[in-house]
C-alpha cells in the first residue's frame, strides 16, 4: 500500500470519497423514486398549484358579465 506525507492511505481516501459519492447517488435516486411514487402515477399530466385554467377563467368572466347586466 502507498502512504502519503502524513501515514494516510492514498487507495482508502480514494476508496472512502467514492463510496460516498456512490450512496450519495443512490440516496438521491431513492429520494426522487419516493417522489415520483408520492406525486401519483404521472406528476406532469396533473396541473400545478400555479397554473389557471383559462376555461375556468372566462366561465368566470362570463357569470361576472352576466351579473353586472341582471343588476343594472
Amino acid at each position: 500500500m502507498r502512504f502519503d506525507d502524513q501515514g494516510n492511505e492514498i487507495m482508502g481516501n480514494s476508496m472512502q470519497w467514492l463510496s460516498i459519492l456512490v450512496f450519495s447517488i443512490t440516496a438521491a435516486f431513492f429520494v426522487l423514486v419516493l417522489y415520483l411514487w408520492l406525486a401519483g402515477h404521472n406528476p406532469l399530466d396533473q396541473p400545478k398549484s400555479w397554473e389557471v385554467d383559462e376555461h375556468e377563467v372566462v366561465n368566470w368572466m362570463e357569470q361576472v358579465a352576466q351579473a353586472e347586466q341582471t343588476f343594472e
